[in-house]
């Protein structure tokens, strides 16, 4: 059974080994959901990344490091979001080969409408691998009209 882990910036449940990976990366509107499959949003709607990790390596006494970055670029490319060791976990992998996270994409109040690319950047610090991968998600205006850019 997953062990519940919570931070200030996200949560994870422990279900840690091999080939660092990100699997199910995913959408939502809470840690939990519910998902938002076409990954589009209105302004001010709550925004979640969630996803797996997997294949990361333990330590003899089998401890799991694991630390994220999290980036978010807004419509004309500039950096809106950059959080630094958003995950940073030293845990007890238990046996397990995954963990389940989430990330919250809070935007400014005066976000613009359009596309946001996501990066994740995992490290594994016990074998040093490093994973980045990109997603996306849009922001429609307060109207949900998606006619609606700046």
């Amino acid at each position: 059974m997953p062990v519940p882990f919570s931070g200030s910036a996200s949560g994870c449940a422990l279900t840690g080994t091999g080939t660092l990976k990100l699997e199910n990366v995913r959408f939502a509107e809470g840690k939990e959901g519910p998902e938002v499959p076409d990954a589009t949003f209105v302004l001010g709607q709550p925004i979640y990344v969630l996803f797996q990790i997997k294949g990361f390596s333990t330590d003899t006494s089998g401890m799991l490091k694991v630390q994220e970055d999290l980036l978010v670029t807004g419509p004309d490319g500039s950096e809106v979001l950059d959080k630094k060791n958003v995950l940073d976990l030293n845990l007890d992998a238990a046996g397990g080969d995954s963990l389940t996270a989430n990330n919250e994409i809070t935007l400014h109040d005066d976000a613009k409408a359009g596309d946001y690319r996501v990066t994740l950047l995992v490290h594994d610090r016990i074998s040093g691998s490093d994973l980045e991968q990109e997603v996306k998600f849009s922001v429609q205006g307060a109207s949900g009209d998606s006619n609606v850019r700046d």
